[in-house]
């Protein structure tokens, strides 16, 4: 329905336009049959050309609304799909993890890209193993790590269960 209205509202400023273009070109007739005797020519001419001035402003400002509503619908478009995005996410072992329609988990995601510019940036798989020093996270772990600022995550391994499902 709002693709429908969109639509009508393009074809609108496309209507509005060729409109405008087809009086640019009634004007230029006219201008030509001005040319014969016993008419004031002059103040005619005037008019038409003042005329001719409102109709080249209104095609430009149908222009530029096209312009505007283009950029409008693609806004809408891209906060349609970053709230798709929300929507889809899960967080776990503290990672970003995106829900596919199969309900599979998709990811991991970085969690610093995501909370601080909204971009869903891959984390890179490393290896999987046990790691001295993590003695607060006992276990198999995979080694994660965002390729833009490079900070390292361990998930848990065992949290994979069949489809990736988190357990």
């Amino acid at each position: 329905m709002a693709r429908e209205r969109a639509y009508k509202d393009s074809m609108s400023v496309a209507a509005g336009l060729t409109a405008t273009k087809a009086g640019l070109d009634v004007a230029k007739l006219l201008m030509d049959r001005l040319a014969t005797p016993n008419v004031d020519v002059n103040d005619i001419r005037a008019k038409v050309q003042e005329m001719l001035i409102h109709v080249v402003n209104a095609q430009v400002a149908l222009g530029e609304a096209q312009v505007e509503i283009s950029e409008l619908r693609k806004a809408v478009e891209d906060r349609e799909e970053m709230k798709a995005i929300e929507a889809s996410l899960e967080f776990s072992d503290e990672l970003y993890w995106r829900r596919k329609a199969d309900r599979t988990l998709d990811g991991p995601y970085c969690p610093t890209c995501w909370d601080d510019t909204r971009k869903l940036i891959r984390l890179e798989f490393y290896e999987e193993g046990e790691w001295s020093g993590l003695t607060t996270w006992p276990g198999r772990r995979r080694k994660y790590r965002c390729v833009l600022h490079k900070t390292v995550y361990y998930p848990r391994a065992e949290m994979w269960g069949p489809n990736k499902e988190i357990r």
